[in-house]
């Protein structure tokens, strides 16, 4: 004999399917886009979706699967506290509809990893994430903590910390400079380049005016040695007066 189910939900719908009552879902799942033209065609990539003020975040969501089209907001405050992620057109997110009223604004409670925004997988091409620890992943997007008092720790794309979170970039008792290891190297490169070229050059002016052993060919020596001298210092003070590999001034320990 084939068993029952405990609880018939096509009955419970049923019954509750009569005037006065609210069969509307107030957690709703939907995607970020926009509705235009006279057939209301959604548009899953129009930038307009999400309309950022310091009021609020609005971002249009169309609610799946009946395709109907709200306002959200984005972003959670509390007290002093703001929290905000990337949005962005074809997103997929969960939308709570205060008492099931699509006018009573509603909120997005979270933006789904899916097509449009898929898990982040490391060089292996598996899930960063292990299930072990919290992750905090910003795929193109520094991470940015930030307090009130000037305290900000940048964090980039391989995890590094860019600063100390005790203070800013460029804050009021910054006292030191960090050096760029990739501008630095270029840098340095192009310092050396020139005085080896300019070295090259001296060296062979002057075993020609060596071997020349006349006055003009040691003349012309002397002369190239000193082009070599005015291109070593130059290139120097370049090397000073251009300083790429330095950072904005940083407070140090």
């Amino acid at each position: 004999m084939k068993s029952r189910p405990t609880v018939d939900w096509a009955r419970l719908a049923r019954a509750t399917a009569r005037a006065g009552n609210d069969t509307r879902h107030w957690i709703s799942y939907g995607t970020v886009a926009t509705v235009g033209g006279d057939d209301g065609t959604a548009n899953y990539s129009d930038t307009n979706a999400v309309v950022i003020s310091p009021a609020s975040i609005d971002v249009d969501v169309i609610l799946e699967p009946i395709g109907y089209p709200v306002t959200c907001q984005h972003g959670m405050q509390a007290g002093d506290v703001f929290i905000a992620t990337p949005i962005r057109p074809g997103d997929q997110v969960i939308v709570a509809i205060p008492e099931g009223d699509p006018s009573a604004i509603p909120r997005i409670l979270a933006v789904v990893s899916g097509a449009s925004a898929p898990g982040p997988v490391g060089d292996d091409d598996k899930p960063i994430f292990k299930n072990d620890r919290a992750l905090i992943f910003a795929r193109n997007v520094p991470v940015d903590i930030r307090t009130a008092g000037g305290g900000r720790v940048l964090v980039d794309q391989d995890g590094n910390v860019v600063t100390e979170k005790t203070t800013l970039l460029g804050g009021a008792d910054a006292d030191q400079q960090v050096i760029k290891g990739n501008e630095y190297t270029d840098d340095e490169n192009t310092m050396l380049d020139t005085i080896g070229n300019a070295s090259t050059t001296a060296a062979g002016a002057c075993s020609t005016a060596a071997a020349g052993g006349t006055l003009v060919a040691h003349s012309a020596g002397f002369t190239a040695l000193a082009t070599a001298f005015n291109a070593l210092a130059a290139a120097i003070q370049q090397f000073r007066a251009v300083p790429d590999h330095l950072s904005d001034v940083t407070k140090t320990k």
